[in-house]
Formats: C-alpha cells, structure tokens, sequence
C-alpha cells in the first residue's frame, strides 16, 4: 500500500506523503510508519518526505510518545532487522533514533471535537471510532477523515473493526482487509 500511496503523491507532484495516526498512543503506530518508509518505499521515492501528524486525547502518552523511548516488548512485532537499525539501548529500554523521528509530529487532538486540515494520502485509524463511538459518532468521524484524504487516498481501521453502512466515498482497497480508499472526488 505505501508504494501506491507513494506513487500517487509523486504522480500529484507532491514533496510529501501526508499521513495521519489517530489515536497515537504512545506513538509506537506512527514510528513503525516511519521506519517502515525509511527502510522501504521511501528508499524508491528519494524526492518525497514522510508526514505523519500523531495525535491523541492523552497528554501523558503523548508526552512518552515524544521521547522515542520503548521496551522491547511494545516494538516486538516490527522486524528484527528494521529494530537493530531503528534503535539503540538507552538504560533499561531502546531509544529510537532521531533520523526515524524525523517529520512525526504529535499533537493533543480530540478527533470528536476537532481534526487537522489535511490533506492526507494515508489516515491510521485504528480501535478508536469503531471501537468507542456509536454509530453516528463513527459516521461522524468518518465523515471528517473522508474529508481530508485525498483522491486515491487510503485509510486504516483495525483488524477487528469494519466501517458502518453509508460511507459511500470509500471502497475496499482491492486484495487488503480493513484498508479502504477513497474514490475520485
């Protein structure tokens, strides 16, 4: 998915592939995304910058987002290869290096109250709306990430998570669960 979004940001003459994580947390999501660039897609794109805007309800997981600072249990799932190069031991943990930090912004955002202007080529939703709003909070929300992403733009719920009726601007992203892409506007 990331050398299609890739692709079309380049195709778009952008300078950045826009992406967004809601629901940060800690910040493991969105630094998984920039090392999975770093490392990858973005080694085919030297023209395009990742940006991620991180954000979250919670000022104190924000607050150890932005330290970088992770177990080696919270980063277990990322590859033992793009670990060894993403990451350094720092006392009782694994700090991880300031070039994979670099364009993730986090920001203290309620995603039911108010959203960024985009737009965005990629928006990580995952086990937020589906997971703790109703229905019309979801269509709502829905609605607003819509609204940001670009033509061709995808988005990501999580595993368990699936869109409720009537979100006609998005379709599943052929061949890939719980990614969906918005349509040509």
């Amino acid at each position: 998915m990331l050398p299609e979004l890739g692709r079309l940001a380049a195709a778009s003459g952008d300078s950045e592939l826009a992406c967004w994580s809601i629901g940060c947390a800690s910040g493991e999501e969105p630094y998984t995304l920039a090392i999975v660039w770093r490392l990858g897609p973005g080694l085919w794109f030297p023209g395009l910058r990742l940006s991620v805007l991180a954000t979250d309800v919670d000022p104190e997981g924000l607050a150890r987002a932005r330290r970088g600072w992770y177990s080696r249990s919270s980063v277990k799932d990322l590859p033992q290869a793009y670990f060894e190069q993403a990451f350094a031991p720092i006392g009782q943990g694994w700090g991880l290096g300031e070039v994979y930090r670099d364009g993730v912004t986090f920001a203290e955002q309620d995603i039911r109250r108010t959203a960024p202007s985009g737009p965005f080529h990629l928006v990580l939703c995952r086990n937020v709306a589906s997971t703790y709003f109703d229905e019309d909070r979801q269509r709502d929300v829905l609605r607003t990430i819509v609204e940001r992403l670009v033509p061709g733009g995808a988005l990501v719920v999580g595993s368990a998570e699936s869109l409720p009726d009537g979100v006609a601007e998005l379709e599943v992203w052929p061949a890939r669960t719980r990614v969906y892409r918005r349509g040509p506007s």
